[in-house]
């Protein structure tokens, strides 16, 4: 495995840590990485704190399946090359310790007695140069990049609409956009259709949406002729769990629905 590079690549490691949190075959192995972690990056992007153990982060695009499989991972090589890309090294830092302590209590561990060290990441919303990695890291998303992907493939088995079973050909779509979503919803599976490009554009548009029963919703925005070359039918549906339901009823206030 390869050491990370940027900035970016340390970020949507956390995130993919982070999601494993969210996964209730790996939350337990989240929490044990983290407790036993002795170095570690915290992520604060305005209220929201993700944290990351540096011997897991610091590999590009690792994740704890893929970090079970790596032998010779060392915390030497990772807390050097995070310091690097940060433009910092760790330390004891009270606030983050707090912090720490306070996420473990929240997962319902306590951690281990030995001191840690942490880099601590600020990113705010108004600060120029977050607003063009925020973007960056939505575009990614929005392309079908990273681990929701393979969660919205695992859980849809093809386009949500048509049942189209190419992933290749699809894209991961969050029905509550990441700007206006907490971390959470951000990796929550509910939180996304696998849909067809065309129909992803659609959605994220405005243009169509769905009712709590899945029934598609079309806006005025173009004609029925439009939608039938598009092969979008009023008939189309998607199966829609009671998870899903806050999600898209969001959307549909966003879009004018309702």
């Amino acid at each position: 495995m390869h050491l990370i590079q940027s900035i970016e690549q340390l970020k949507e490691n956390m995130i993919a840590f982070q999601m494993s949190a969210e996964d209730p075959e790996q939350a337990e192995e989240y929490a044990d990485y983290l407790k036993r972690a002795r170095t570690i990056l915290i992520w604060k992007n305005g209220e929201d704190l993700l944290f990351g153990p540096s011997r897991i982060i610091g590999y590009k695009e690792n994740t704890l399946d893929r970090h079970k499989n790596h032998q010779h991972a060392d915390g030497r090589d990772t807390n050097r090359r995070i310091s690097k890309v940060l433009g910092g090294y760790y330390e004891e830092n009270e606030q983050g310790e707090q912090w720490y302590r306070d996420h473990l209590k929240s997962l319902g561990v306590s951690p281990q007695k030995h001191k840690r060290h942490f880099w601590i990441l600020e990113t705010e919303a108004h600060k120029e140069e977050d607003k063009e990695t925020e973007k960056e890291r939505i575009t990614a998303s929005r392309l079908g990049q990273g681990l929701f992907r393979k969660k919205l493939i695992d859980y849809w088995n093809g386009c949500a609409i048509s049942a189209f079973p190419k992933p290749f050909l699809l894209r991961a779509s969050h029905i509550k956009p990441w700007k206006h979503a907490n971390n959470r919803e951000r990796l929550d599976v509910y939180n996304g259709l696998l849909l067809l490009p065309h129909y992803d554009v659609l959605f994220d548009q405005g243009m169509i949406s769905f009712s709590d029963d899945g029934t598609i919703l079309l806006s005025d925005a173009l004609t029925e002729d439009e939608y039938r070359m598009l092969d979008v039918r009023e008939t189309d549906m998607v199966p829609i769990e009671e998870e899903h339901m806050p999600y898209l009823q969001f959307h549909r206030e966003l879009h004018g629905f309702q």
